[in-house]
């Protein structure tokens, strides 16, 4: 599996609609982990591999999502 990127409307329907809801729920049914990241961050690009690597070996058992804090600032 690769990576999701996320865009507002996406987390929305997939994370966590915060707009409806004040109260934390979830919208997945498998566990996931949300790298938000910048292009320009240097620990951002470090874990980058990293994510990849996880989503691969967890495939079908953890879903990675990643929003760019830059393009996605909501």
């Amino acid at each position: 599996m690769k990576l999701e990127h996320l865009t507002n409307e996406t987390f929305k329907q997939k994370i966590f609609n915060y707009e409806n809801n004040k109260e934390w729920k979830f919208e997945g049914q498998t566990p996931a982990i949300i790298d938000f990241y910048a292009d320009w961050c240097g620990p951002c690009k470090d874990i980058a591999p990293i994510m990849v690597e996880l989503s691969e070996e967890y495939a079908g058992k953890l879903v990675i999502y990643k929003v760019n804090t830059d393009e996605q600032r909501q």
